[in-house]
């Protein structure tokens, strides 16, 4: 109060103006009931200003959130938005992988359908030069040929029971006999003839057994030209009637 007396400090409003207020403190803090007054002004205030200082941090902290929430949001729109993009280029990639991979197995399938075909069309074509040389008697040419269809996989019955036939006609009757005992057939016909045919000729069985026999196979429904030739010239080789022996070889005959 004595260093800010209007006294000491003439002409200083400044000086006057901290004076009253520090004469105003005196007079506050010496009467209790203004002290007290005074101590819950100050504590409102510092009530108020706590109270603003909170809303302005809810304020805050909530504008916070937003901007954090619009982040997110736009940061979870990008990632759906870059997962979708990907998803829709592995689509794109798997269905051109898919589509080549189509494209390869239908030409693959058309390749081996074209190996095939080519292969049944040369099988063909050696069966029938093998056929032709057999009935042109070239018998080594229709065995070679034969030997080469017999070696490829699958084997066809037909290279087989050809290769038979060459063997008889080369009057290897027990290699042909062999080969049909070892490999039975016994529920074809055919087959069944022709092991007849090698047992007559390895004297394995008598001319009327093997005439009953070729009537069984005969009322069975095997009626080829190979069975009435056959017969017929067994009968022939037993002196059997001429006229059934004739008639034999016109069934052979009109049969090929």
């Amino acid at each position: 109060a004595w260093q800010y007396h209007p006294d000491q400090n003439p002409n200083d409003k400044k000086a006057e103006e901290t004076f009253k207020l520090i004469n105003e403190a005196y007079h506050t803090l010496s009467d209790s009931t203004k002290r007290q007054f005074y101590d819950v002004k100050i504590g409102l205030r510092q009530n108020i200003d706590a109270f603003h200082y909170y809303k302005t941090y809810q304020k805050r902290e909530q504008e916070e959130r937003e901007v954090k929430k619009a982040v997110f949001q736009e940061f979870i729109k990008r990632f759906r938005a870059e997962k979708q993009a990907k998803q829709v280029e592995v689509q794109q990639t798997i269905s051109k992988t898919n589509f080549w991979i189509g494209v390869f197995i239908a030409f693959f399938i058309i390749f081996v359908a074209i190996i095939n075909f080519l292969d049944i069309r040369e099988r063909d074509f050696l069966y029938k030069n093998a056929l032709l040389y057999y009935k042109k008697k070239e018998l080594k040419k229709s065995d070679s040929i034969t030997h080469i269809l017999l070696s490829r996989k699958p084997r066809n019955e037909d290279y087989y029971l050809l290769s038979i036939k060459i063997l008889i006609e080369q009057g290897k009757y027990d290699l042909a006999y062999k080969k049909l005992h070892y490999n039975a057939h016994t529920d074809e016909q055919e087959y069944i003839f022709w092991e007849l045919v090698c047992r007559y000729q390895t004297k394995q069985i008598t001319a009327p057994d093997i005439l009953k026999e070729f009537s069984i196979l005969e009322k069975n429904g095997f009626q080829k030209a190979s069975l009435y030739f056959w017969r017929a010239l067994i009968k022939f080789e037993i002196l059997a009637d001429r006229q059934t022996i004739c008639q034999d070889l016109h069934l052979a005959a009109t049969l090929g």
